[in-house]
């Protein structure tokens, strides 16, 4: 999700017999971009799943695998290891980690190994932070043209997919589903952030909202 500019730091607002946390602000923030994008046509941002489903997990048993780049960047590491962690919370199953796309079951591709199978894709149009994400019956494909879209893409696909939400930061503000059984339908989606420049708070929260400031991948800025 792609939010408005922050205009001050990371630090509370004071003003007399007021005092708003950062916690709090951004949770406005969301709140208004929510508010304006549902009176912008009305767009469901989450649509019901398309079928043909494709099944990740099916009653606690991997059904897929995730396939990562045979020398994987920081970023890609990052993207990768999100991926599993969330669909382990969310199933209660962890999906192996691979670098060969002939892996038996659902391919799950990220960064590199996703681009090499989207071939006809202009990644140039995608600019530093853009990503595509398509999924059929061959597999599911993650990535940008650069490894920070690819990260971004991995978490448009856990909140718009999967269900998971990140309404503010820290565990208060962290929505996971429970379930079993985890499918998502066939799409092709590509997005490109409408500002070069983003910024909302910082640390983990605000990379996973596609910020792009003040937000670090081990410790180094992206």
């Amino acid at each position: 999700m792609t939010g408005p500019l922050s205009t001050r730091s990371a630090h509370a607002l004071t003003r007399p017999g007021i005092q708003l946390t950062t916690g709090f602000l951004s949770l406005w923030i969301l709140a208004t971009g929510f508010l304006a994008a549902a009176h912008a046509g009305n767009k469901n941002p989450y649509p019901a799943p398309v079928a043909p489903l494709i099944t990740l997990v099916q009653n606690g048993s991997a059904r897929a695998a995730i396939v990562a780049p045979k020398k994987p960047s920081p970023i890609e590491r990052r993207a990768v290891q999100e991926l599993v962690d969330y669909v382990t919370k969310i199933t209660g199953t962890e999906l192996p980690v691979v670098d060969d796309p002939k892996t038996t079951g659902l391919p799950i591709l990220i960064g590199a190994p996703a681009r090499q199978a989207l071939p006809d894709v202009r990644w140039e149009d995608l600019g530093d932070d853009g990503f595509i994400l398509k999924s059929d019956a061959q597999g599911i494909r993650i990535a940008g043209a650069k490894d920070l879209g690819t990260l971004f893409g991995v978490y448009h696909f856990l909140e718009k997919h999967l269900g998971v939400r990140w309404f503010m930061p820290g565990e208060l503000g962290q929505v996971i589903p429970r379930k079993k059984t985890l499918q998502v339908g066939t799409f092709e989606e590509t997005e490109v952030p409408s500002f070069r420049i983003r910024w909302v708070e910082n640390g983990d929260w605000a990379l996973r909202q596609k910020m792009n400031v003040s937000v670090k991948v081990d410790d180094r800025p992206v």
